[in-house]
């Protein structure tokens, strides 16, 4: 290595700063590079004579020497990008950004490539490119890399954007379109995420990505998405979200609730094997339930379906008052404690056996009169006596359950006979629902 030659690995350039080149020097204030630590802009912070100088000599030499470890303070977009005449590509590998890295408007043709790998970004990274064009300008990758501060875009045509194997601290998509194809895959995303009023044109993909907290107002996704094996740590509601073609929960992690009351899914959904922390508290409302339980209904997963049937009319039950519907209330409530809407038998089954025994010992205590509690000689006795021969006959002269009435006990015995045939079909139904697919 020459004396007037960067000591970094393999690096051939002149020493700008000390033993190194511009690239992979120290960028601090006592070498001039930061004018004011404490200043409120990232633009103030910076010798800005400096960082152009280290951009325009970056992009001036791509291919020219190691794209690894470089120290990059952040892009100063507008005065050096208007130089050139050509798509730029930036690849950012194994190296430490140590402030705020932005990229905006550029009024020329020109497309920005942006790949940040295995590398740490001190500050946010934003993208702000406002002005409508027919072409997208912009392609950012992100794969293993570490971001202490937010992403934010904000663009009307923006290519596409990949992020793998990474950890942010936010994103804020608000108001942007995606042509491309969009990935966030294996990642987390620390605090907000934000996907208010974002258009995804082709393929969105979230898979095996943490949300800690979102915001999916408004979005719509044109294409295939995909939410496989993704967690949801807080509230998730897509409300006024549009899904136009097949998306994918599958194997996703809810913590709290989901909820799709506002939500238009206009192609398949596949909900399968979904983890919901709280069954009964996670589904947000009876119309979620609904469309979770179509999604399985169209594929003939009747085992599933029946299981967010039974959901539905959960969230049924708790949303109507007996003010609104008594009748209703009350089946509701019946078929609930009987069955769980069809998904127990052992409940039914339990509830048969108990009434068994009170049948079993309401007939010998009857047969013994050992409930005989008012005297012959009461005056009372018998018009209560006439209640009951006319209650017996009553039952008696219903035809289908005549050969089934103990004699003397007719109306008691047709009491229990319709308790017994409502629980056994509940039991019925119950077996059916578990065992069918």
């Amino acid at each position: 290595m020459g004396k007037n030659k960067c000591s970094h690995d393999k690096c051939q350039l002149d020493v700008y700063d000390g033993e190194k080149c511009i690239f992979h020097c120290e960028k601090t204030k006592d070498n001039g590079w930061i004018i004011d630590e404490k200043a409120s802009s990232v633009e103030s912070r910076w010798n800005l004579k400096k960082v152009e100088e280290f951009w325009r000599l970056y992009l001036d030499k791509t291919h020219d020497f190691p794209m690894k470890s470089l120290i990059p303070p952040f892009l100063l977009e507008k005065r050096i990008l208007f130089e050139r005449d050509k798509d730029i590509k930036l690849s950012i590998v194994n190296c430490i950004i140590l402030d705020d890295f932005i990229i905006t408007d550029f009024y020329n043709d020109i497309k920005v490539h942006l790949l940040i790998f295995k590398s740490i970004i001190r500050g946010k990274l934003s993208l702000f490119n406002s002005r409508n064009r027919v072409k997208p300008q912009t392609s950012i990758v992100l794969i293993e890399t570490l971001h202490e501060g937010n992403i934010k875009i904000f663009s009307s045509t923006t290519d596409s954007f990949r992020m793998q194997n990474s950890t942010v601290n936010s994103l804020d998509f608000t108001n942007s379109s995606f042509e491309g194809k969009v990935e966030i895959s294996n990642s987390v995303i620390k605090k907000d995420a934000s996907f208010e009023n974002t258009v995804f044109k082709q393929v969105a993909d979230f898979s095996n990505t943490t949300f800690y907290q979102n915001d999916f107002t408004n979005t719509l996704f044109e294409d295939t998405t995909s939410f496989i094996e993704s967690k949801f740590c807080d509230n998730v509601d897509f409300k006024y979200t549009v899904f136009e073609k097949l998306v994918i929960f599958r194997k996703a992690i809810f913590e709290k609730s989901i909820n799709f009351e506002d939500s238009i899914i206009k192609g398949e959904a596949n909900f399968l094997n979904i983890i919901l922390k709280n069954k009964e508290i996670n589904i947000a409302n009876t119309e979620t339930a609904r469309i979770i339980k179509h999604s399985f209904d169209k594929v003939g997963n009747t085992i599933e379906a029946n299981k967010y049937f039974a959901y539905e009319m959960k969230k049924e039950r708790e949303s109507i008052s007996i003010k609104d519907d008594l009748n209703k209330k009350i089946m509701l409530n019946l078929n609930y404690w009987i069955s769980n809407f069809g998904q127990s038998w052992i409940r039914p089954l339990s509830i048969i056996l108990v009434v068994a025994i009170l049948h079993t010992l309401l007939i010998y205590g009857v047969d013994s009169k050992n409930f005989q509690i008012i005297n012959p000689s009461n005056p009372i006795y018998d018009f209560l006596k006439w209640i009951v021969d006319f209650s017996n006959n009553l039952a008696y002269n219903i035809l289908p359950f005549k050969k089934s009435l103990i004699h003397g006990q007719e109306f008691i015995s047709l009491v229990f006979l319709i308790i017994y045939s409502t629980l056994i079909y509940n039991l019925i139904i119950a077996v059916k629902r578990i065992t069918k697919r």
